[in-house]
């Protein structure tokens, strides 16, 4: 109907029926601040997605934040003889990366998360390799009393989403990948 206001509050609106785009807007202003923002320039914890965290909390909105941003990532199945492969080449990255990041200064979930990516992206089997392998360490950690349950838990978020950009970007730097997420520095 020519001369309606196609948005306002007309009584017909092209069918679209009413709308307030300022009320929109204020919705979407509510909604998770970007996660380049670092947190301690803000007042309310619950409005922020950390780029680094030591609770199992915080890890868990990193994680949903990413799965928001990624979504819902499994690895493709293999052959039996890729899957063998790429698992023996998985193992030999998690054990190269580990030394080769062991003494560097970069933040503990960012080593974490660029360890499972780097071997998650020689496919399904290192993926399921450096699985077991986290899992084992953080169990490890946990018996040892190097680490509690809620620090082994927050270290396994930064692991399954190491693990998560690895599968769904193969070819791509796991360096600049984590970073998107984790801070790498401290």
């Amino acid at each position: 109907q020519y001369g309606t206001n196609f948005w306002g509050k007309a009584d017909n609106n092209y069918g679209f029926g009413t709308s307030n785009i300022a009320d929109n807007i204020k919705v979407a202003a509510n909604q998770p601040l970007n996660i380049s923002q670092h947190h301690d320039d803000l007042k309310d914890d619950s409005e922020y997605i950390p780029k680094y965290w030591e609770t199992a909390a915080d890890g868990e909105k990193v994680w949903n934040y990413v799965q928001q941003q990624e979504g819902n990532v499994t690895p493709k199945k293999q052959n039996p003889l890729s899957y063998g492969l790429s698992g023996l080449i998985g193992g030999a990255k998690v054990g190269y990366n580990y030394l080769k990041l062991r003494s560097k200064p970069y933040t503990d979930k960012y080593k974490h998360a660029y360890i499972n990516c780097n071997a998650a992206q020689s496919g399904k089997g290192g993926y399921d390799v450096v699985t077991a392998l986290s899992n084992f360490k953080e169990q490890q950690d946990i018996s040892s009393g190097g680490n509690t349950i809620d620090s082994s838990s927050a270290d396994n978020y930064a692991n399954i989403i190491g693990r998560t950009l690895g599968t769904k970007y193969p070819d791509e730097d796991c360096d600049v990948l984590v970073q998107r997420y984790i801070n790498k520095n401290w």
